[in-house]
């Protein structure tokens, strides 16, 4: 998005809004596949656990932090 300016077209937005979704949702997801490999088979609900806790504390710690910075 560095490269958006003024004058840039909207379809042009579009594509740059669209590319970084998939790269978050790309980024998000991977741990999902990534933990059950490198626990023990008893643990992966466990990891599976940690994650879904981890990425919503971190939107809400995001959030938390962003209210107080605006």
């Amino acid at each position: 998005m560095y490269t958006v300016a003024s004058n840039t077209l909207t379809p042009t937005i579009y594509v740059y809004t669209v590319l970084i979704i998939i790269g978050a949702g790309l980024s998000s997801q991977a741990a999902y596949n990534i933990a059950p490999t490198k626990v023990h088979p008893s643990k992966i609900s466990n990891a599976i656990g940690f994650i879904n806790v981890a990425q919503i504390g971190g939107i809400a710690l995001v959030l938390a932090i962003s209210g107080a910075v605006f």
